[in-house]
């Protein structure tokens, strides 16, 4: 009896060894983002695991309930719990209809590769295929890479860009990838563009 005693005792200990482990892998795979990644790369790549870590830690709690471990089943709830933030910046819910959920308490984005305007024809009435899309999108802030326009009539110049979009965008900002010149990018804005800087990235 003494035997298996121990042996229960071995497992009990075991499982609660691996509720606290799993717990932990999510823990630290949520805030990875916080871990400075040219100090610690490997540790800051804790994050690509973090949906196996929530699915695991899933499991060890869906097992805990089934073995009626409550107390044991705490560990992976409060995981759980503490991880929250990153559960619903991954896998988002939004909670109540679309109407609501668009009704001016979100922000629409809008990236888009423009190749100097150089996709499509423009129309009989000199429209440009992009520059309407754009105008229709319904975003409320447009950002373009190769934003290269042009000088002559058979281009996209700049005032045919502004007569599509600052009724719509009266707020933008131009400047170039590179400090000494390169790829254009610009940023249409529904809102004040209260500051913009160029991020000093080496590579």
């Amino acid at each position: 009896m003494k035997l298996f005693r121990r042996i229960g005792q071995a497992l009990s200990y075991l499982a609660t060894a691996l509720c606290l482990l799993v717990a932990a892998m999510l823990l630290a795979s949520a805030y990875s983002p916080w871990i400075d990644p040219t100090a610690h790369a490997r540790l800051a790549c804790l994050g690509l695991a973090f949906p196996l870590c929530a699915v695991g830690n899933g499991v060890v709690l869906v097992l805990c309930l089934i073995g009626q471990s409550y107390r044991r089943a705490l560990v992976p709830l409060a995981a759980f719990v503490l991880s929250m933030p990153q559960l619903r910046a991954y896998c988002p819910i939004n909670l109540g209809s679309a109407e609501e959920v668009m009704s001016g308490r979100s922000l629409k984005l809008l990236s888009y590769n423009v190749m100097g305007f150089h996709a499509g024809a423009r129309g009989d009435d000199g429209s440009h295929p992009i520059l309407t899309y754009l105008g229709d999108c319904g975003a409320d802030i447009i950002c373009m890479q190769e934003y290269n326009v042009g000088r002559s009539r058979h281009e996209v110049r700049q005032k045919d860009v502004d007569r599509a979009l600052t009724d719509s965008f009266p707020y933008h900002h131009i400047a170039s990838a590179q400090p000494r010149g390169g790829s254009i990018l610009a940023c249409y804005s529904r809102y004040p563009i209260v500051a913009a800087q160029r991020l000093p990235v080496v590579s």
